[in-house]
């Protein structure tokens, strides 16, 4: 909040509204707007800020303040065999995201395991992160029990769970997808296909005989990390395969997809 008008860029007018002030007055809003900082390191903004006349002091919300230190809503999931591999897997993600987005990483919140710390049983400190750890497992465990798929394909279902989900769009963002925010560019989604749909994979002629198959049939799980490329399950050898010539099975129709 703020009494300095002039500080306020964009303002909207058009609010009800009053505050009550310490000394028990009520104060109506004039208007809520962006306010303007120039700081070291650039001009900085502050959303929804209200403009209250005579108000002789700026007031900040470090709970306001938290929900916006969540810039893009983006998340990556890492799958560890031990908890002691956090570390070394949280240092590779920190030199990833400082890379592509040419910022450093200033804080990291965790359930107390590094700094900064929040408190014990109180997930409101991290209520976005958690509530998207809820989420993820929700929709996986969804996605799980409705292809009838074994427990032990969990790792892809959260993994393909995370990747949907950074290209939903999101009312945190107005409306824009994670991916977006993050990125600055918005990413085509024809290449999504239906989790656990029936799906045949091209096998290539320098790796079978001439009278073998040209295909593998298998479930679709996913899709892959650093390639442009998809996850197929075999249910016969228990394997996975990448690949991105795939031919799709919807019903009795099969679409060829190759993933451009």
């Amino acid at each position: 909040m703020t009494g300095d008008r002039k500080l306020v860029v964009d303002i909207r007018t058009n609010v009800i509204g009053n505050v009550q002030m310490p000394t028990g007055e009520l104060v109506n809003v004039a208007g809520i707007g962006t306010l303007v900082i120039d700081t070291s390191t650039g001009r900085k903004y502050i959303k929804e800020v209200m403009y209250l006349p005579g108000l002789k002091e700026n007031l900040l919300s470090v709970g306001q303040m938290d929900e916006h230190d969540d810039c893009t809503r983006l998340a990556w999931v890492y799958f560890l065999r031990y908890k002691f591999d956090a570390l070394n897997c949280f240092r590779k993600f920190k030199s990833m995201v400082e890379l592509q987005s040419g910022f450093r990483v200033k804080c990291l919140r965790s359930d107390r395991g590094f700094r900064q710390l929040s408190m014990a049983y109180t997930p409101q400190q991290n209520e976005v992160v958690e509530r998207k750890n809820r989420t993820v497992v929700e929709m996986a465990k969804a996605m799980l029990h409705e292809k009838g798929l074994p427990y032990y394909l969990w790792v892809e279902v959260v993994h393909t769970t995370v990747y949907i989900l950074n290209r939903c769009p999101t009312r945190a963002l107005g409306d824009k997808t994670p991916f977006e925010a993050y990125s600055r560019r918005k990413r085509g989604i024809a290449h999504l296909k239906i989790f656990g749909c029936l799906c045949y994979v091209y096998i290539s002629s320098e790796v079978r005989q001439k009278l073998d198959a040209k295909s593998t049939k298998g479930i679709f799980v996913g899709y892959t990390t650093c390639e442009k490329g998809y996850r197929m399950y075999d249910p016969i050898t228990k394997k996975l395969l990448l690949s991105r010539d795939i031919v799709f099975g919807i019903g009795r129709k099969c679409l060829r997809n190759r993933y451009l």
